[in-house]
């Protein structure tokens, strides 16, 4: 009986040393991904205040078969040339003041979902990285610009999103900075809803089908179903012709769920994304 219960305190010891280690190694790994996007975001805001010139880099990222429009050679502003050259999957960065949300933004269009489970390096991570839809593009730019990303439960990510439930904290956190590698972008928030991923011959509004607007309708009846599911009014309707973005994260109402937040462009300025 005392070996029989020896063995299997030696046993549990072990199965905890090695949770213990797993946990360990999962956090140490993850410090080290914020460490390097933290990285990346000095090194934007070096290259702006030191004004960096250099040879303008010219790039255009694949586009999809089924995106309408003529791609035009853009070049890449001064503050993300470097990282471009990092990694070419790089296509923005994501910020939403006084939040976590301070992130590359990539786009794989023959492969989707490749940074769901990479770092900036393409190592493996289980946080990701936010990227954009690979049926959105920047160019030429599609109406709506979808991006995921992941709620993670340690809040970093997209988890910020679900604290747009709150009227209160949308009050204090009206708008999203969004720059394409190839000019900068400011959106005011206009809808914030929860909702699930339904089958595909549902009638429900599935808003992330929604890319680019063929006609008017096609814009309005996103728009409007968009603020229909809207937790609260924010006072702003959209018109044809704005360029949208949608970020959408998983939320766990049902299943399935997401938490997603719609904005319009609004301001363009020279300084980019990092201030």
């Amino acid at each position: 009986m005392k070996k029989n219960f020896k063995i299997a305190l030696i046993v549990y010891a072990i199965a905890v040393v090695g949770f213990v280690g797993y946990e360990l190694t999962v956090y140490l790994n993850y410090q080290n991904e914020l460490k390097s996007i933290k990285n990346l975001s000095e090194l934007i805001e070096t290259m702006e205040s030191t004004s960096v010139s250099s040879e303008p880099v010219e790039t255009t990222p694949t586009i999809p078969s089924s995106t309408v429009g003529e791609t035009k050679p853009q070049e890449i502003l001064p503050q993300y040339k470097a990282l471009y050259e990092q990694n070419k999957d790089m296509i923005g960065w994501l910020k939403i003041e006084d939040s976590v949300v301070n992130y590359p933004i990539m786009f794989t269009p023959t492969d989707g979902d490749y940074y769901l489970y990479r770092d900036f390096e393409e190592k493996d991570s289980k946080h990701g990285l936010p990227f954009i839809d690979y049926r959105s593009n920047i160019n030429p730019r599609s109406t709506n610009v979808l991006i995921h990303g992941h709620n993670m439960k340690d809040g970093t990510m997209f988890a910020a999103l679900g604290k747009y439930q709150s009227k209160s904290y949308f009050e204090n956190h009206k708008t999203i900075q969004f720059d394409t590698i190839y000019e900068p972008g400011e959106y005011e928030i206009f809808a914030a809803f929860m909702t699930q991923i339904y089958p595909d011959d549902s009638t429900e509004f599935m808003y992330y089908q929604f890319i680019q607007a063929g006609t008017q309708s096609e814009f309005n009846d996103y728009v409007q179903n968009a603020l229909d599911l809207s937790i609260y009014d924010t006072k702003i309707i959209p018109e044809y012709g704005d360029e949208l973005l949608t970020l959408s994260t998983c939320s766990y109402q049902v299943n399935d769920g997401r938490m997603v937040v719609v904005a319009r462009r609004i301001v363009s300025n020279s300084k980019g994304a990092i201030s």
